[in-house]
């Protein structure tokens, strides 16, 4: 009776305990759940401010179709950008301490975006300047929570969903809707897609190789759709007849390999990546300058290409060279000093056609050093993050900052594009892979000196 009497409590602790691992077990899965659920929409989130700040369709949507114009922002648009805002800040104040460590990384590039924000102090024109350094520095930040929230594999590929989608709805508007899709006029016959201009989508789709570059040896079976947009996205650069993103393919075709198989010998990597840079670089502004380089020939007296742009935008970085004009005034549709340009070169241009000038027109010498310098320091991490593992990782740092060099030649993309800054910044700010320490350990030394008296034995 005692031993029958004494096994009810132990069957109903029994008992308790197999309840209580049930509830834990259903409030992990809710939580495994809950946690996976919003890890989507997160990600669903980044892709939307992905393809948002790639400056695709609204303008189309908003702005008279396919001639867009300097009109204000609808109250539609800036409520889509907003929604962007407020998910960048909710990230942030998720992980300020993840966040703010990745700024100090690199703090010279962080030093461009609070340039622009100071240049309202002296721009010429200070609400142009507040309004769209406030849009910088979000961006700024937006770079920031990439590089903190995401691994390089993880970039890309989200990276790769956004750029996908973007090459496909611009191969659908060539075909289906071509007053929309494809440039008339002086560029006519040009593919332009869901972009602007067809620079802007040869940018764009120039990008859309790199990244589906990078992803094709880690995708393992799923090979077949990086492949694919490798494919759609030569398609595209073709198409849009973009010829500063026609040369850089080869270029980064030949120069990436090239370095992987010198990488271990700093002096002859160098070497050969400077090389290169320099006769793509040359290669590039003669390119786009034909008319210039006939005009000098004999061939053609038009003279009405980038080089007559630049030699006007250096007078003006001349009259304000420390601080510059201010973020976003010069090139301003109000702007006195750039309709006596765009009246000097004999066409509209939104800016200058080279990244360094834009940027030492809008925040002077101060400005310019500070990206100068943060690009640099940006591509020494790469290049030892490679020289240490020849992983996606290094691969996609390198050659995402070669071709923006090399863009940013003949076009601004690095100041005028929100998406290339935001890439940028996440690719200056991302932790890399580091050279192993050269000193030898202790045990390294023991094993080193026993293989010393090892051979004097023998």
């Amino acid at each position: 009776m005692v031993n029958m009497r004494g096994s009810y409590p132990a069957r109903a602790d029994r008992g308790t305990r197999y309840g209580a691992t049930i509830a834990l077990d259903r409030a992990i899965a809710t939580r495994g759940m809950v946690s996976a659920v919003l890890r989507a929409l997160e990600s669903c989130a980044t892709i939307y401010v992905l393809m948002l700040i790639s400056a695709a369709a609204l303008p189309l949507i908003f702005h008279q179709g396919p001639h867009p114009d300097q009109t204000p922002a609808t109250p539609l648009e800036r409520a889509l950008f907003w929604i962007a805002y407020s998910f960048t800040i909710v990230e942030v104040l998720s992980r300020p301490y993840q966040v703010l460590r990745v700024a100090m990384r690199n703090l010279l590039v962080i030093g461009v975006a609070l340039t622009a924000v100071l240049s309202t102090l002296w721009s010429d024109d200070p609400q142009t300047s507040l309004r769209l350094s406030f849009a910088f520095s979000m961006w700024t930040l937006f770079g920031c929570v990439l590089a903190a929230r995401y691994t390089s594999k993880q970039l890309l590929v989200h990276l790769g969903i956004a750029l996908g989608i973007l090459a496909l709805a611009s191969l659908a508007t060539g075909l289906v809707a071509p007053d929309y899709g494809i440039e008339s006029g002086f560029n006519g016959g040009a593919w332009r897609g869901v972009f602007t201009t067809k620079n802007v989508l040869g940018e764009m789709m120039l990008l859309a190789f790199v990244v589906f570059g990078v992803l094709v040896p880690s995708a393992g079976r799923l090979k077949i759709f990086p492949i694919l947009g490798i494919a759609l996205s030569i398609t595209l650069i073709v198409l849009s007849k973009a010829t500063a993103a026609l040369l850089i393919v080869p270029v980064l075709v030949i120069s990436i390999p090239l370095v992987l198989a010198f990488r271990k010998n700093n002096a002859v990597a160098a070497l050969i990546l400077c090389c290169l840079l320099a006769i793509s670089a040359g290669a590039s502004v003669l390119i786009v300058e034909r008319d210039a380089v006939l005009s000098v020939l004999g061939k053609d007296p038009t003279m009405t290409g980038r080089t007559v742009l630049w030699t006007q935008v250096v007078g003006h970085i001349s009259d304000r060279p420390l601080l510059g004009h201010g973020y976003g005034a010069f090139w301003e549709a109000t702007s006195a000093a750039s309709e006596r340009v765009r009246a000097a070169i004999g066409w509209d241009t939104p800016h200058s056609h080279n990244g360094l000038l834009d940027v030492w027109l809008d925040l002077g010498l101060l400005g310019a050093l500070s990206l100068f310098a943060g690009f640099a320091l940006a591509l020494k991490r790469a290049w030892s993050g490679l020289r240490a593992r020849a992983s996606a990782d290094g691969i996609w740092a390198m050659t995402f900052l070669v071709m923006l060099f090399l863009g940013n030649m003949t076009e601004s993309s690095i100041f005028q594009s929100y998406l290339m800054w935001a890439i940028f910044v996440a690719v200056a700010c991302m932790q890399w892979p580091r050279l192993p320490a050269a000193v030898p350990t202790a045990r390294a030394g023991a094993r080193a000196s026993a293989g010393i008296w090892g051979a004097k034995v023998r």
